[in-house]
């Protein structure tokens, strides 16, 4: 990095201080995070896989051998959805959105989001907010990411393609494991106190499931659920975000697929590229007050893909749909 992580942090308050005077009304009414409907969202995420580990550990004992297969299976799918739903809410801290004092934001959304899932806050908010002030151009770090997934964010794709790779993903096939390795690796802590942080939290975590005796297949089914069913949910939901487009998708979701793979309001990503100082429950409010940009539903957003002309990686300068 040619800047200093001081002179990048200063940078990027400036951006957000910026965007929150030209919107002060809007911040005042919708913007302001509050800690605690934050932290009922996220202990949900880890309650429903805590309720995984724990019917698991049950099944281990109580079930047939010949069923175990398919309910590890099950288990992956559960574990890896709300591992993508976690991320999402390190997503919100890291646009500090967890809690208005910000050395308790960085470090509950490390604790609750970035350490579980073997990265930092402090690098993802570096690439984030770059991602945020560049969009669609070519200095958005996004297009970089998209560049090692090649080529599977080349366009024309057909909806059953994407939909292919994506239940081929849930087995880990198509590259999963390639891009979560280089994500944790570019992501990983960039402060001591992050890196201290991580290792305290793995051993902690290491020394309850050893004391409980899940310690040999608990960690295993973690990795194996972030390298398939969270991987590929992630890579399905930016199919639906910047791909097409140089700009953002306003999609509308189904129920099912908000469950499946758009958790926490993170469909609504047209609003939060808009007002992205607006905490995610807000964001359905927000809608509302712009009908300027037309709202796709999402499907048809997938089938533009089939009839685009090829480009690279994905990246397009005019909107498809």
């Amino acid at each position: 990095m040619n800047k200093s992580l001081r002179e990048t942090e200063i940078e990027f308050l400036r951006y957000e201080e910026d965007k929150i005077n030209h919107n002060a009304d809007l911040y005042k009414r919708y913007g302001k995070p509050i800690f605690w409907r934050w932290l009922i969202n996220i202990l949900a995420d880890w309650i429903v896989v805590i309720g995984v580990y724990w019917l698991m550990s049950w099944s281990n004992n109580n079930v047939s051998y010949w069923l175990l297969p398919g309910i590890y299976f099950i288990a992956i799918l559960v574990i890896g959805n709300r591992q993508h739903a976690i991320s999402v809410m390190g997503h919100e801290g890291t646009h500090r959105l967890a809690s208005q004092i910000r050395w308790f934001n960085d470090f509950v959304t490390d604790f609750f989001c970035w350490w579980p899932l073997g990265t930092g806050f402090k690098r993802f908010r570096l690439f984030h907010m770059e991602h945020h002030r560049y969009l669609g151009t070519e200095l958005d770090p996004e297009y970089g990411k998209k560049v090692i997934s090649d080529p599977i964010f080349d366009i024309p794709k057909t909806k059953g393609q994407i939909v292919r790779r994506f239940l081929l993903g849930l087995i880990g096939f198509h590259g999963g494991w390639k891009e979560l390795f280089a994500a944790i690796w570019d992501f990983r802590p960039i402060t001591f106190y992050e890196n201290i942080g991580l290792w305290l939290w793995r051993g902690a975590v290491f020394l309850i499931l050893w004391q409980l005796q899940i310690w040999w297949w608990a960690i295993p089914l973690w990795f194996i659920a972030q390298g398939t069913a969270f991987w590929s949910m992630f890579r399905l939901r930016l199919w639906t975000e910047h791909v097409g487009t140089s700009e953002t998708h306003r999609v509308w979701v189904p129920l099912w697929q908000r469950i499946l793979y758009l958790p926490h309001y993170v469909w609504l990503h047209w609003e939060h590229h808009q007002w992205d100082f607006i905490p995610f429950w807000n964001l359905p409010k927000v809608r509302l007050l712009n009908q300027s940009v037309k709202i796709i539903p999402v499907g048809e957003v997938l089938d533009s893909y089939a009839t685009s002309h090829f480009y690279k990686t994905g990246i397009v300068r005019e909107t498809l749909v």
